[in-house]
Protein backbone atom coordinates (compact mmCIF):
# COMPACT_ATOMS: atom_id res chain seq x y z
CA UNK A 1 0.00 0.00 0.00
CA UNK A 2 1.37 3.46 -1.14
CA UNK A 3 1.86 5.55 1.92
CA UNK A 4 2.04 8.41 -0.61
CA UNK A 5 -1.65 7.94 -1.45
CA UNK A 6 -3.28 7.26 2.03
CA UNK A 7 -1.83 10.92 2.87
CA UNK A 8 -2.88 12.50 0.16
CA UNK A 9 -6.27 11.17 0.79
CA UNK A 10 -5.97 12.21 4.34
CA UNK A 11 -4.93 15.98 3.17
CA UNK A 12 -7.59 16.48 0.35
CA UNK A 13 -10.57 15.53 3.31
CA UNK A 14 -8.82 17.46 6.37
CA UNK A 15 -6.78 19.96 5.33
CA UNK A 16 -9.41 22.45 3.15
CA UNK A 17 -11.45 21.77 6.26
CA UNK A 18 -9.53 23.10 8.48
CA UNK A 19 -8.22 26.20 6.22
CA UNK A 20 -11.57 27.36 6.20
CA UNK A 21 -12.38 26.95 9.55
CA UNK A 22 -8.86 29.18 10.77
CA UNK A 23 -10.29 31.61 7.91
CA UNK A 24 -13.41 32.39 9.76
CA UNK A 25 -11.66 31.74 13.49
CA UNK A 26 -9.15 34.63 12.26
CA UNK A 27 -11.60 36.76 10.94
CA UNK A 28 -14.10 36.79 13.46
CA UNK A 29 -11.08 37.08 16.47
CA UNK A 30 -10.53 40.53 14.98
CA UNK A 31 -14.07 41.52 14.20
CA UNK A 32 -14.25 43.95 17.41
CA UNK A 33 -10.78 45.81 16.30
CA UNK A 34 -11.67 45.74 12.99
CA UNK A 35 -15.59 47.79 14.18
CA UNK A 36 -13.32 50.65 15.72
CA UNK A 37 -11.18 50.99 12.56
CA UNK A 38 -14.48 51.93 10.82
CA UNK A 39 -14.22 55.50 12.19
CA UNK A 40 -11.13 55.82 10.14
CA UNK A 41 -13.44 56.61 6.97
CA UNK A 42 -14.82 59.54 8.02
CA UNK A 43 -18.55 58.51 8.14
CA UNK A 44 -20.42 59.51 11.51
CA UNK A 45 -21.28 56.97 13.89
CA UNK A 46 -20.26 54.04 11.31
CA UNK A 47 -18.13 52.42 14.06
CA UNK A 48 -18.97 50.77 17.77
CA UNK A 49 -16.95 53.57 19.36
CA UNK A 50 -19.12 56.92 18.28
CA UNK A 51 -22.22 54.57 17.56
CA UNK A 52 -22.45 53.25 21.21
CA UNK A 53 -20.07 55.54 23.39
CA UNK A 54 -17.97 53.14 23.86
CA UNK A 55 -14.91 54.12 26.20
CA UNK A 56 -11.07 52.85 25.58
CA UNK A 57 -11.46 51.63 28.72
CA UNK A 58 -14.12 49.26 27.87
CA UNK A 59 -12.45 48.30 24.44
CA UNK A 60 -9.74 47.07 26.26
CA UNK A 61 -11.35 45.10 28.79
CA UNK A 62 -13.81 43.66 25.79
CA UNK A 63 -10.81 42.82 23.94
CA UNK A 64 -9.19 41.53 27.73
CA UNK A 65 -12.08 39.11 28.60
CA UNK A 66 -12.14 37.52 25.18
CA UNK A 67 -7.97 36.18 26.15
CA UNK A 68 -9.32 35.54 29.38
CA UNK A 69 -11.84 33.17 28.13
CA UNK A 70 -9.44 31.82 25.77
CA UNK A 71 -7.08 30.55 29.17
CA UNK A 72 -10.19 29.41 30.63
CA UNK A 73 -11.30 27.46 28.36
CA UNK A 74 -8.51 26.13 25.96
CA UNK A 75 -8.07 22.75 28.69
CA UNK A 76 -11.67 21.90 28.45
CA UNK A 77 -11.83 22.11 25.01
CA UNK A 78 -9.23 19.81 23.59
CA UNK A 79 -11.15 16.88 26.44
CA UNK A 80 -14.08 17.37 24.64
CA UNK A 81 -12.93 17.81 21.43
CA UNK A 82 -11.21 13.78 21.76
CA UNK A 83 -14.62 12.48 23.58
CA UNK A 84 -16.90 14.25 21.73
CA UNK A 85 -14.99 13.64 18.29
CA UNK A 86 -13.76 16.30 16.21
CA UNK A 87 -16.80 17.20 13.84
CA UNK A 88 -19.26 17.66 16.22
CA UNK A 89 -17.28 19.45 18.79
CA UNK A 90 -15.22 22.18 16.28
CA UNK A 91 -18.99 22.16 14.30
CA UNK A 92 -20.68 22.61 17.73
CA UNK A 93 -18.14 25.54 18.87
CA UNK A 94 -17.99 27.56 15.45
CA UNK A 95 -22.29 27.41 15.14
CA UNK A 96 -21.94 29.07 18.57
CA UNK A 97 -19.39 31.56 18.08
CA UNK A 98 -20.91 32.42 15.22
CA UNK A 99 -24.14 32.78 16.96
CA UNK A 100 -22.38 34.88 19.55
CA UNK A 101 -20.68 36.93 17.03
CA UNK A 102 -24.31 38.29 15.16
CA UNK A 103 -25.31 38.91 18.98
CA UNK A 104 -22.68 41.54 19.26
CA UNK A 105 -24.01 43.21 16.74
CA UNK A 106 -27.12 44.21 19.14
CA UNK A 107 -24.86 45.45 22.36
CA UNK A 108 -23.92 48.13 23.68
CA UNK A 109 -20.79 49.33 25.27
CA UNK A 110 -21.39 47.93 28.66
CA UNK A 111 -22.41 44.67 26.93
CA UNK A 112 -19.74 44.26 25.09
CA UNK A 113 -17.09 42.53 27.45
CA UNK A 114 -19.81 39.64 28.11
CA UNK A 115 -20.40 38.92 24.55
CA UNK A 116 -16.94 38.93 24.02
CA UNK A 117 -16.03 36.21 26.68
CA UNK A 118 -18.53 34.29 25.36
CA UNK A 119 -17.03 34.52 21.75
CA UNK A 120 -13.27 34.04 23.30
CA UNK A 121 -14.86 30.48 25.43
CA UNK A 122 -16.31 29.38 22.23
CA UNK A 123 -13.63 30.03 19.93
CA UNK A 124 -10.45 28.60 22.69
CA UNK A 125 -10.67 25.55 21.12
CA UNK A 126 -9.76 26.19 17.40
CA UNK A 127 -5.94 26.84 17.57
CA UNK A 128 -5.12 23.89 20.28
CA UNK A 129 -7.43 21.67 18.04
CA UNK A 130 -5.59 22.02 14.61
CA UNK A 131 -2.25 20.06 15.96
CA UNK A 132 -3.91 18.12 18.16
CA UNK A 133 -6.23 16.33 15.24
CA UNK A 134 -3.48 16.19 12.91
CA UNK A 135 -1.77 13.97 15.51
CA UNK A 136 -4.26 11.28 14.81
CA UNK A 137 -3.59 11.42 11.42
CA UNK A 138 -0.19 12.55 10.58
CA UNK A 139 3.70 11.62 11.82
CA UNK A 140 5.57 14.05 13.40
CA UNK A 141 7.40 15.17 9.96
CA UNK A 142 4.44 15.37 8.23
CA UNK A 143 2.58 18.01 10.49
CA UNK A 144 4.84 21.04 10.39
CA UNK A 145 4.40 21.98 6.52
CA UNK A 146 0.48 21.20 6.83
CA UNK A 147 0.01 23.54 10.06
CA UNK A 148 1.94 25.68 8.04
CA UNK A 149 -0.44 25.32 4.92
CA UNK A 150 -3.61 25.81 6.83
CA UNK A 151 -2.37 29.29 9.33
CA UNK A 152 -1.03 30.61 6.05
CA UNK A 153 -4.53 31.00 5.38
CA UNK A 154 -5.12 33.06 8.48
CA UNK A 155 -2.60 35.05 7.69
CA UNK A 156 -4.47 36.14 4.67
CA UNK A 157 -7.89 36.16 6.68
CA UNK A 158 -5.82 38.85 9.26
CA UNK A 159 -4.95 40.56 6.16
CA UNK A 160 -8.23 40.83 4.19
CA UNK A 161 -10.13 41.44 7.25
CA UNK A 162 -9.99 45.16 7.30
CA UNK A 163 -10.52 45.59 3.55
CA UNK A 164 -13.82 43.09 4.56
CA UNK A 165 -14.85 45.72 7.23
CA UNK A 166 -14.35 48.97 4.54
CA UNK A 167 -16.66 46.56 1.74
CA UNK A 168 -19.08 46.30 4.61
CA UNK A 169 -19.09 49.96 5.00
CA UNK A 170 -18.86 51.56 1.58
CA UNK A 171 -21.76 48.88 0.38
CA UNK A 172 -24.51 48.99 3.84
CA UNK A 173 -23.45 51.66 5.49
CA UNK A 174 -27.08 52.63 7.32
CA UNK A 175 -28.55 50.31 5.23
CA UNK A 176 -31.72 49.73 6.94
CA UNK A 177 -31.09 52.05 9.44
CA UNK A 178 -28.34 50.06 10.85
CA UNK A 179 -24.99 51.40 11.54
CA UNK A 180 -22.14 50.20 9.87
CA UNK A 181 -19.96 48.11 12.59
CA UNK A 182 -23.38 45.89 12.97
CA UNK A 183 -23.52 44.79 9.95
CA UNK A 184 -19.73 43.65 10.01
CA UNK A 185 -20.51 41.35 13.17
CA UNK A 186 -23.46 39.96 11.23
CA UNK A 187 -21.29 39.94 8.25
CA UNK A 188 -18.78 37.72 9.63
CA UNK A 189 -20.62 35.37 12.12
CA UNK A 190 -23.20 34.00 9.83
CA UNK A 191 -20.69 32.26 7.69
CA UNK A 192 -19.32 30.31 10.32
CA UNK A 193 -22.78 29.01 11.59
CA UNK A 194 -23.34 27.53 7.45
CA UNK A 195 -19.73 26.45 7.63
CA UNK A 196 -20.51 24.62 11.04
CA UNK A 197 -23.25 22.25 9.38
CA UNK A 198 -20.33 21.38 6.61
CA UNK A 199 -17.74 20.76 9.05
CA UNK A 200 -20.03 18.07 11.05
CA UNK A 201 -20.87 16.16 8.62
CA UNK A 202 -17.13 16.19 6.00
CA UNK A 203 -14.50 16.58 8.90
CA UNK A 204 -12.67 13.63 9.41
CA UNK A 205 -12.60 12.33 13.44
CA UNK A 206 -10.21 9.53 13.25
CA UNK A 207 -8.75 7.14 11.12
CA UNK A 208 -10.59 4.07 12.30
CA UNK A 209 -13.72 5.52 11.70
CA UNK A 210 -13.07 6.75 8.40
CA UNK A 211 -15.59 5.24 5.86
CA UNK A 212 -13.65 6.36 3.20
CA UNK A 213 -10.66 4.64 3.91
CA UNK A 214 -11.01 0.29 3.45
CA UNK A 215 -10.30 -1.45 6.13
CA UNK A 216 -6.24 -2.37 4.70
CA UNK A 217 -5.83 1.42 4.58
CA UNK A 218 -7.37 1.96 8.14
CA UNK A 219 -4.96 -0.26 9.51
CA UNK A 220 -2.16 1.08 7.66
CA UNK A 221 -2.91 4.32 8.70
CA UNK A 222 -2.81 3.45 12.89
CA UNK A 223 0.07 1.32 12.11
CA UNK A 224 2.28 3.77 10.96
CA UNK A 225 1.41 6.44 13.68
CA UNK A 226 2.13 3.35 16.27
CA UNK A 227 4.93 5.59 17.28
CA UNK A 228 4.70 9.16 16.75
CA UNK A 229 0.66 10.08 16.44
CA UNK A 230 -2.38 10.08 18.86
CA UNK A 231 -4.66 7.15 19.84
CA UNK A 232 -8.21 7.24 19.75
CA UNK A 233 -9.10 4.90 22.56
CA UNK A 234 -6.29 6.42 24.83
CA UNK A 235 -7.45 6.73 28.33
CA UNK A 236 -8.77 9.81 29.85
CA UNK A 237 -4.82 11.59 31.39
CA UNK A 238 -5.20 10.48 35.11
CA UNK A 239 -4.25 12.37 38.12
CA UNK A 240 -1.14 11.62 38.19
CA UNK A 241 -0.42 11.90 34.57
CA UNK A 242 -1.94 15.11 34.38
CA UNK A 243 0.14 16.57 37.36
CA UNK A 244 3.13 14.77 35.41
CA UNK A 245 2.02 17.34 32.73
CA UNK A 246 1.81 20.29 34.34
CA UNK A 247 5.20 19.95 36.45
CA UNK A 248 6.85 19.27 33.27
CA UNK A 249 9.09 21.97 33.00
CA UNK A 250 10.25 21.70 29.38
CA UNK A 251 6.56 22.35 28.41
CA UNK A 252 6.97 25.77 29.80
CA UNK A 253 9.97 26.36 27.72
CA UNK A 254 7.37 25.74 24.95
CA UNK A 255 4.42 27.70 26.24
CA UNK A 256 6.95 31.05 27.24
CA UNK A 257 8.05 31.35 23.36
CA UNK A 258 4.05 31.02 22.46
CA UNK A 259 3.93 33.69 24.55
CA UNK A 260 6.14 36.39 22.76
CA UNK A 261 4.58 35.50 19.59
CA UNK A 262 1.41 35.61 20.67
CA UNK A 263 1.98 38.76 21.79
CA UNK A 264 3.65 39.91 18.34
CA UNK A 265 0.97 38.77 16.43
CA UNK A 266 -2.09 40.64 18.37
CA UNK A 267 -0.22 43.59 18.41
CA UNK A 268 -0.02 43.96 14.47
CA UNK A 269 -4.05 45.07 14.16
CA UNK A 270 -2.81 47.52 17.53
CA UNK A 271 -0.43 49.88 15.01
CA UNK A 272 -0.19 48.35 11.82
CA UNK A 273 -3.11 50.66 10.61
CA UNK A 274 -1.68 53.49 11.42
CA UNK A 275 1.07 53.27 9.38
CA UNK A 276 -1.09 53.57 6.47
CA UNK A 277 -3.24 55.77 7.10
CA UNK A 278 0.40 58.08 7.71
CA UNK A 279 1.48 57.46 4.73
CA UNK A 280 -1.57 59.30 2.94
CA UNK A 281 -3.95 55.82 2.44
CA UNK A 282 -7.35 56.00 3.48
CA UNK A 283 -10.26 53.66 2.89
CA UNK A 284 -10.31 50.18 0.87
CA UNK A 285 -6.82 51.44 -0.09
CA UNK A 286 -5.44 51.71 3.54
CA UNK A 287 -6.77 48.58 3.96
CA UNK A 288 -5.55 47.18 0.84
CA UNK A 289 -1.68 48.05 2.00
CA UNK A 290 -1.69 45.81 4.80
CA UNK A 291 -2.11 42.55 2.48
CA UNK A 292 1.59 42.48 1.36
CA UNK A 293 2.85 42.09 4.17
CA UNK A 294 1.03 39.32 5.23
CA UNK A 295 1.59 37.67 1.95
CA UNK A 296 4.92 37.46 2.73
CA UNK A 297 4.86 36.18 6.02
CA UNK A 298 2.51 33.14 4.26
CA UNK A 299 5.31 32.00 1.92
CA UNK A 300 7.40 32.30 4.25
CA UNK A 301 5.77 30.00 7.00
CA UNK A 302 5.17 27.62 4.06
CA UNK A 303 8.31 27.36 3.20
CA UNK A 304 9.91 27.29 6.70
CA UNK A 305 7.38 24.76 8.00
CA UNK A 306 8.76 22.52 4.74
CA UNK A 307 12.19 22.69 5.40
CA UNK A 308 12.11 22.19 9.21
CA UNK A 309 10.43 18.94 8.78
CA UNK A 310 12.32 17.81 6.17
CA UNK A 311 15.63 18.60 8.36
CA UNK A 312 14.39 18.10 11.44
CA UNK A 313 15.12 21.10 12.65
CA UNK A 314 12.22 23.69 14.41
CA UNK A 315 14.04 24.99 16.92
CA UNK A 316 16.47 26.83 14.91
CA UNK A 317 14.15 27.84 11.71
CA UNK A 318 11.76 29.26 15.10
CA UNK A 319 15.03 30.86 16.65
CA UNK A 320 16.04 32.54 13.40
CA UNK A 321 12.18 33.81 12.32
CA UNK A 322 12.19 35.43 16.50
CA UNK A 323 14.66 36.66 15.48
CA UNK A 324 14.15 38.60 12.55
CA UNK A 325 10.38 39.55 13.67
CA UNK A 326 12.71 41.39 16.83
CA UNK A 327 14.67 43.30 14.17
CA UNK A 328 11.14 44.32 12.92
CA UNK A 329 9.80 45.63 16.29
CA UNK A 330 13.43 46.82 17.34
CA UNK A 331 13.72 48.89 14.40
CA UNK A 332 10.23 50.29 14.75
CA UNK A 333 10.88 51.48 17.81
CA UNK A 334 13.77 53.07 17.11
CA UNK A 335 12.68 55.16 13.91
CA UNK A 336 10.70 58.34 14.14
CA UNK A 337 6.96 57.95 14.59
CA UNK A 338 6.56 59.91 11.07
CA UNK A 339 9.15 58.07 9.62
CA UNK A 340 6.14 56.21 8.20
CA UNK A 341 7.80 54.36 4.69
CA UNK A 342 10.37 53.06 7.04
CA UNK A 343 7.95 51.26 9.41
CA UNK A 344 6.14 50.34 6.40
CA UNK A 345 9.21 48.59 5.48
CA UNK A 346 9.45 47.25 9.40
CA UNK A 347 6.34 45.85 9.27
CA UNK A 348 7.33 42.98 6.64
CA UNK A 349 9.97 42.02 9.27
CA UNK A 350 7.75 42.08 12.21
CA UNK A 351 5.25 40.32 10.27
CA UNK A 352 6.72 37.51 8.38
CA UNK A 353 9.06 36.38 11.23
CA UNK A 354 5.83 35.71 14.13
CA UNK A 355 3.39 34.20 11.51
CA UNK A 356 6.29 31.56 10.31
CA UNK A 357 7.05 30.83 13.57
CA UNK A 358 3.33 30.46 14.67
CA UNK A 359 3.17 26.31 13.03
CA UNK A 360 6.38 25.36 13.76
CA UNK A 361 6.29 26.31 17.81
CA UNK A 362 2.72 24.58 17.72
CA UNK A 363 3.89 21.32 15.53
CA UNK A 364 6.78 21.16 17.81
CA UNK A 365 5.20 20.34 20.76
CA UNK A 366 2.98 18.49 19.74
CA UNK A 367 5.82 16.34 18.25
CA UNK A 368 7.36 16.37 21.97
CA UNK A 369 4.40 15.02 23.86
CA UNK A 370 4.30 11.02 24.21
CA UNK A 371 0.22 10.41 24.01
CA UNK A 372 -3.20 11.94 23.40
CA UNK A 373 -4.31 12.90 26.87
CA UNK A 374 -1.33 14.87 27.47
CA UNK A 375 -0.91 16.12 23.87
CA UNK A 376 -3.78 17.46 24.67
CA UNK A 377 -3.83 19.46 27.90
CA UNK A 378 -0.24 20.64 26.69
CA UNK A 379 -1.72 21.97 23.42
CA UNK A 380 -4.62 23.54 25.70
CA UNK A 381 -1.97 25.28 28.00
CA UNK A 382 0.09 26.35 25.41
CA UNK A 383 -2.71 28.11 23.52
CA UNK A 384 -4.26 29.47 27.00
CA UNK A 385 -1.58 30.82 29.06
CA UNK A 386 1.32 31.33 26.16
CA UNK A 387 -1.56 32.22 23.85
CA UNK A 388 -3.90 34.11 26.25
CA UNK A 389 -1.28 36.05 27.90
CA UNK A 390 0.73 36.99 25.53
CA UNK A 391 -2.45 38.73 23.97
CA UNK A 392 -3.32 40.51 27.05
CA UNK A 393 0.23 41.63 27.29
CA UNK A 394 -0.45 43.44 23.83
CA UNK A 395 -3.46 44.85 24.62
CA UNK A 396 -1.75 46.97 27.08
CA UNK A 397 1.19 47.45 26.09
CA UNK A 398 0.23 49.63 23.13
CA UNK A 399 -1.00 52.66 24.30
CA UNK A 400 -3.19 55.39 22.67
CA UNK A 401 -1.48 58.05 24.32
CA UNK A 402 2.10 57.03 21.97
CA UNK A 403 0.48 57.00 18.71
CA UNK A 404 2.11 59.93 17.40
CA UNK A 405 5.41 58.52 18.58
CA UNK A 406 4.55 55.02 16.81
CA UNK A 407 4.43 52.84 19.91
CA UNK A 408 7.80 52.34 21.30
CA UNK A 409 6.82 51.10 24.34
CA UNK A 410 4.47 48.10 22.32
CA UNK A 411 7.65 47.98 20.15
CA UNK A 412 9.97 47.49 23.07
CA UNK A 413 8.23 44.90 24.61
CA UNK A 414 7.61 42.69 21.25
CA UNK A 415 11.41 42.70 20.35
CA UNK A 416 12.55 42.00 24.00
CA UNK A 417 9.78 38.97 23.93
CA UNK A 418 10.84 37.69 20.41
CA UNK A 419 14.62 37.60 21.27
CA UNK A 420 13.16 35.40 24.64
CA UNK A 421 11.88 33.18 21.99
CA UNK A 422 14.67 32.83 20.22
CA UNK A 423 16.81 32.18 23.46
CA UNK A 424 14.28 29.63 24.53
CA UNK A 425 14.02 27.48 21.50
CA UNK A 426 18.03 27.09 21.82
CA UNK A 427 17.49 25.96 24.95
CA UNK A 428 15.10 23.48 24.25
CA UNK A 429 16.86 22.30 21.14
CA UNK A 430 20.26 21.69 23.49
CA UNK A 431 18.07 19.96 26.24
CA UNK A 432 16.28 17.55 23.34
CA UNK A 433 19.47 17.08 22.18
CA UNK A 434 21.06 16.16 25.72
CA UNK A 435 17.65 13.94 25.91
CA UNK A 436 17.79 12.11 22.68
CA UNK A 437 21.73 10.97 24.09
CA UNK A 438 20.58 9.68 26.93
CA UNK A 439 18.01 7.55 25.25
CA UNK A 440 20.42 6.39 22.81
CA UNK A 441 22.87 5.15 25.30
CA UNK A 442 20.43 3.18 27.84
CA UNK A 443 18.44 1.79 24.64
CA UNK A 444 20.70 1.09 21.65
CA UNK A 445 18.33 2.99 19.51
CA UNK A 446 16.90 -0.59 18.71
CA UNK A 447 13.00 -0.80 19.30
CA UNK A 448 9.74 1.59 18.64
CA UNK A 449 11.62 4.18 20.21
CA UNK A 450 10.20 8.44 19.90
CA UNK A 451 12.63 10.36 19.82
CA UNK A 452 12.29 14.17 20.83
CA UNK A 453 11.97 16.07 17.63
CA UNK A 454 13.96 19.73 17.50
Amino acid sequence: MSEARLVWKQDIRILPLWTVVLFLYYLDRANLSHAVLLRSDGADNDDIVSDTGMTPRQYKTAQTVFFLASILFAVPSNILLKRMGPSRWIALTMFAWGVVSMCMSVADGAAAAGVRFLQGAFQAGILPGLPFHLTFWYRARERGVRLALALAVAVLASSFGPAIAQATVDNLRREGGIAAWRWLFIAEGAPACVVALVVLFALPDFPEAASWLSNDEKEFAMRRLYVEGSKRYEKAASRDHTIHTLLDFRLYGHYLAFLGISCALASLPLFAPAINSGRGFAGMQAQLMAVPPFAVAAAVGVVAGATADRFNSRALHAAVLATVGAIGFLASAIVAGDAYGARYACLFLATAGPFACLPLLLGWLADNVADAPAVGLALALNAGLGGGLGDMVATWSYKDDEAARGFPTGHWVNAVLLLSVAAVCILLRLHYHERNHRVRMETGGHGAIRFFCY
